[in-house]
């Protein structure tokens, strides 16, 4: 696989265009290869699966995302790409295929508690059934004003500045619009 794409690379150099991007099937073949990577070969594997295979919702990025979720998530081992830098490449495919395991990544955040952010308490047969928290002091109004449309100034230690304080004059006369 690694000959055939360097043997690409080369034709399209000679031609003066960039290589194509790794189709899924080639992506497939590289992610066998990460998996027991050859000697000599680890660092071009690592750039191939960075850079080489396409982002958004093409077939090779299916491929790239669903073994970079299973990196991530723990459950495929990889000598040269470790759990953090899996996320880190997931958080690179510009959406598609990588927002489900990015989504699924956020319950796997050590020290997370998802109830205990959303102002839950947990009852201690596990279900989520208890009243939030009330809200912050910041959050309740501290002060009513006497009457709903009474106008309160923003800033009253600041001075008003001068040119606020002319008075607009209107023309007695007005212009009449007329129709040729």
């Amino acid at each position: 696989m690694l000959q055939a794409y360097r043997q690409h690379v080369a034709e399209r150099a000679a031609l003066g265009i960039p290589p194509l991007p790794l189709s899924a099937q080639q992506t497939a073949q590289m992610i066998e290869l990460l998996k027991a990577p050859p000697a000599g070969e680890e660092a071009t594997l690592v750039e191939l699966i960075t850079h080489r295979v396409p982002a958004g919702v093409d077939d090779a990025a299916k491929v790239k995302a669903s073994y970079l979720a299973a990196v991530a998530h723990g459950t495929e081992k990889c000598p040269l790409i470790d759990r953090k830098r899996a996320t880190e490449l997931l958080g690179t495919m510009l959406g598609g295929y990588n927002i489900h395991p990015l989504i699924e990544l956020l319950d796997d955040i050590p020290g997370r508690d998802p109830l205990r952010r959303a102002g839950l308490q947990p009852s201690p047969d596990g279900s989520s059934d208890t009243a939030p928290e009330p809200l912050s002091h910041r959050t309740q109004r501290t002060r009513r004003s006497p009457h709903p449309r009474s106008r309160v100034q923003p800033y009253p230690s600041l001075p008003t500045p001068s040119h606020h304080k002319r008075k607009i004059r209107r023309s007695s006369k007005t212009t009449r619009h007329t129709r040729h």
